[in-house]
Formats: C-alpha cells, structure tokens, sequence
C-alpha cells in the first residue's frame, strides 16, 4: 500500500532510516521539513512550528516520551 502512494513525512533523512531497518522502502515521499525551512526559514522548521504556520494547530509533546522500543 505504501509503495503506491506518495508519502508526506517530516525529517524524512531520520524516519526513513528506520522504516528501512523494518524492512519497509518507499520511493515516493516529501520531506515536509524540507519545505517548512525553505517557506519559514532553518530556524523554524520544526514539526510545531509547521503546523502552527499552516494548520493553525498546537503539537502535543505528550507522545515524545513514548517507550517506542516496548513490544505491544
């Protein structure tokens, strides 16, 4: 399914990477990083600072303590 779509995906260099460990290659993608620091600049190029630009939203910094390694 993944393989067919185009992907939106913010700091694509450091997801990518562990996407491949897992087995899983995309071809199709864009670095929404990427655009946020060419339309914002380097400095605000952050996930929160992108959807608070352009979705007018607030990013909950809740799941960034997620144990991320724990098997479910």
């Amino acid at each position: 399914m993944f393989r067919s779509c185009t992907l939106l995906i913010h700091n694509a260099g450091f997801e990518l990477r562990f996407l491949a460990a897992a087995g899983v290659e995309l071809s199709r993608f864009e670095d929404t990083m990427q655009a946020a620091g060419l339309l914002l600049g380097v400095d605000r190029r952050s996930l929160e600072e992108a959807a608070s630009a352009y979705l007018d939203i607030e990013v909950s910094k809740a799941l960034q303590r997620s144990d991320w390694a724990r098997r479910y």
